[in-house]
């Protein structure tokens, strides 16, 4: 046996719609098609040629845990990453919609990184390669910097999204 890769994540969601909002209007990804399953829900796609369904988004019974309560969060996973293009254009889209986020670059290993919650509560890192991005050496300010045991999601923030 041989892994190769991460074919996708499922989300569970409260709120399929804002999840949609938030991966299509700021993260500027697309949906995918999904087949007709009994339970609402998106699959949605890196808007490349050739994409292909990253995250499949349930909603409704199937979102649902064992006693009926929904969970949120990415639990002991801490988060998920996906490569990005466009850093510069990345934080202002955050800061365009409000969302709160954090910085950090990766010491010798030429990456940059941008932290941000999904209106789950699922933290996502957007890892840039900064060979590929132009983006002059700066300060993150202490405010921003990335900090592994910090939670910065405010659910109030996502209503914006629905719901």
């Amino acid at each position: 046996m041989l892994v190769n890769q991460l074919f996708h994540i499922a989300i569970k969601s409260a709120n399929v719609e804002a999840t949609r909002r938030f991966y299509v209007d700021v993260l500027g990804m697309t949906l995918a098609n999904r087949p007709n399953f009994d339970f609402p829900g998106y699959w949605i796609q890196a808007a490349v040629p050739g994409g292909f369904a990253i995250f499949h988004i349930y909603g409704g019974y199937a979102a649902l845990e064992p006693d009926g309560g929904m969970a949120s969060g990415t639990g002991v996973i801490d988060h998920v990453s996906i490569t990005v293009v466009g850093f510069d254009e990345t934080r202002q889209r955050l800061r365009q919609f409000g969302l709160p986020y954090r910085e950090n670059k990766v010491p010798g290993a030429g990456l940059l990184q941008l932290f941000v919650y999904d209106p789950s509560a699922v933290l996502l890192e957007l890892t840039y390669l900064t060979a590929g991005e132009k983006v002059p050496d700066w300060e993150i300010p202490p405010a921003l910097q990335y900090r592994p045991a910090e939670r910065f999601f405010d659910p109030g923030i996502y209503r914006q999204f629905g719901g």
